[in-house]
């Protein structure tokens, strides 16, 4: 038998137990070992080359990915977790034997549960609160109601984040969302108190993603800036339609409303005082 491959075809790693089931006695897997076809992550379970991390870890340390590491896994927008791997698992499993040497790149979220079969979108997102703050969270989240795989109902029910960050959660959620950026300066705006509209349908111009106080557009640039031909002059024709209807575009980068906000809502506000005599907000 092709231990390799049968590894792989089982998800890249393979507890002693499985092979054994399939009739591999332990000198196989030993001779395996050495000749490099397999990789011993910890007595009793074994990986192929190029074996896929979280799964490697799913397997070697009887855990079900969450938090963070599942939300990736899920195409979500999550910060980086330099190299830790986010597992779920029992209050009540033994710490002995094989256990006790979890690696450090292992982050264990505790379940009074125990170990589960399967970890959901929602209870992931819930379990995110443990370790990124209440932005990150909120880009994850419009992210997935946009996909469909979590709704508000879900957010109510959390448990693990705080009621205070859960009801902040519920409040700026918006399934519309396109990319983080708009996430972003949906929550700069909403927390400089400047009244908008999001996503607006602006006659003649279609969609636009802010309408400031009903008298201007903000548009936000996704991650890829609208460089090619077509993107640059669609994006222009639909700032001048806006004009032509009366109104103005203001459009920033993705890089301006994450390393720039404060100056992005200043400008806004700059904008709005003068279109109209709203005195500014303590």
């Amino acid at each position: 038998m092709d231990l390799a491959r049968f590894a792989a075809s089982l998800g890249g790693t393979v507890e002693r137990s499985t092979f054994a089931a399939f009739g591999v006695p332990g000198t196989a897997l030993t001779a395996a070992v050495r000749s490099g076809e397999l990789h011993r992550v910890r007595r009793g379970c074994y990986t192929v080359r190029g074996a896929d991390p979280v799964r490697r870890a799913e397997v070697a340390w009887q855990g079900t990915a969450t938090c963070v590491t599942e939300l990736d896994r899920l195409g979500l927008p999550v910060p980086p977790a330099g190299g830790l791997i986010h597992l779920t698992r029992g209050f009540h499993r033994s710490e002995s034997g094989r256990n006790l040497s979890t690696p450090a790149h292992v982050r264990w979220h505790l379940s009074p549960m125990g170990r589960l079969q399967w970890v959901s979108p929602a209870l992931a997102l819930d379990e995110s609160a443990r370790c990124i703050g209440r932005v990150d969270q909120l880009i994850a989240l419009d992210a997935a109601l946009a996909k469909r795989t979590v709704t508000l109902d879900d957010v109510a029910a959390f448990d693990v984040t705080s009621r205070r960050r859960r009801d902040w959660l519920l409040a700026l959620a918006d399934e519309r969302t396109q990319s983080p950026p708009e996430t972003l300066a949906r929550v700069a705006l909403h927390a400089a108190k400047i009244p908008f509209e999001f996503q607006y349908s602006w006659p003649g111009t279609g969609r636009v993603d802010f309408l400031i106080g009903g008298l201007f557009v903000v548009e936000v640039d996704g991650w890829s800036y609208h460089s090619d031909d077509s993107s640059f002059g669609r994006d222009r024709a639909r700032d001048r339609s806006t004009l032509l209807s009366g109104s103005a575009t203001m459009r920033y980068t993705a890089w301006d409303v994450i390393n720039r906000p404060a100056l992005m809502v200043d400008e806004v506000w700059r904008f709005l005082r003068m279109r109209r005599a709203i005195p500014r907000p303590a």
